[in-house]
């Protein structure tokens, strides 16, 4: 926005509105420009240090601000049995050292197949 400098005298409370809505002003003198008011940017420490590295070259500021977009996970898919029958043998085998290696498959199959014969005899 231009205006002369008197008729930014005579309308300083729309010229200082302009500058609030985030608008530049430019004072002219018979035309020719001679200042500029704009808005002051308030940097949060935090950006004006982030700045300040990217200046330096130490880092790159981001092209769009915001925060990142959520990454795409996928499940891993794992061959072999459930991890979490894995863990169940462990802890078992720590519990009980002396049962020796029988997983709990091996023994509820051996029981079914125990019961089944039972029933039969």
């Amino acid at each position: 926005m231009k205006l002369g400098l008197r008729e930014a005298n005579q309308h300083f409370s729309k010229t200082i509105r302009a500058v609030r809505a985030g608008k530049e002003v430019v004072l002219t003198e018979r035309g020719q420009p001679i200042a500029v008011i704009k808005p002051i940017r308030h940097e949060q420490p935090q950006e004006a240090a982030l700045k300040a590295m990217a200046d330096e070259g130490l880092i790159t500021l981001p092209a769009r601000q915001g925060p990142m977009p959520a990454p795409r996970r996928r499940p891993v898919k794992v061959k072999g049995k459930p991890l979490s029958q894995t863990i169940i043998e462990d802890r078992e085998d720590r519990a009980y050292p002396w049962r020796g290696r029988i997983s709990t498959r091996a023994r509820s199959s051996s029981a079914t197949s125990t019961s089944l014969a039972a029933a039969k005899s």
